[in-house]
């Protein structure tokens, strides 16, 4: 099988367009806030009490990605296992921002704490020696506003909702 490769032009452009976001929502979510867009290392945004990482998609999956069955292609989201992984050293109070730009009646935002992140289905495949998940978003919360997270992020560490017995990730059927 082929590996598809991107060009340095689009990567870059990939990069302006992420940077010009990234701002974006910095500038949105209304709170103190710290941002590391630069870093290779660290998350996207440190607010007091915990982390926030932004990840885009950015264009439809082809037939390859969509591994996930019974899970439309507008539901699925690629992430890196890699920022997942790095994201554990500041569990739990880590949030991933996942925006979803190419949903057919226009952009989409969702929460997912690494707690829940890391308890949905999910399939594991390597792209070019690189893990990558992919995941179903309609396990998620959908927010309407940047504005919204500080709000709900504060609300689910003070609540510790890593702690609560049931299954995370969405629906599952009792037994």
């Amino acid at each position: 099988m082929t590996v598809y490769t991107r060009t340095r032009a689009q990567k870059q452009n990939d990069f302006l367009e992420a940077r010009e976001y990234e701002e974006y929502f910095g500038e949105r979510l209304g709170v103190v806030s710290h941002s590391r867009f630069d870093s290779t290392t660290e998350l996207d945004i440190w607010v007091p009490g915990y982390m926030i990482e932004i990840k885009e998609k950015k264009q439809k999956y082809t037939k390859r990605w969509q591994l996930l069955e019974g899970v439309q292609e507008e539901n699925l989201f690629i992430i890196d296992e890699l920022t997942i992984r790095r994201a554990m050293q500041w569990w739990p109070g880590v949030f991933f921002a996942l925006r979803d730009k190419v949903y057919p009646s226009g952009p989409r935002l969702f929460l997912a704490p690494v707690w829940e992140l890391i308890s949905v289905e999910r399939v594991r495949v390597n792209r070019d020696k690189k893990g990558k998940w992919i995941i179903d978003t309609t396990n998620f919360r959908q927010v309407h506003d940047e504005s919204e997270i500080p709000t709900m992020a504060t609300h689910l560490m003070i609540e510790k909702a890593w702690k609560r017995s049931e299954c995370l990730g969405g629906e599952v059927g009792q037994v």
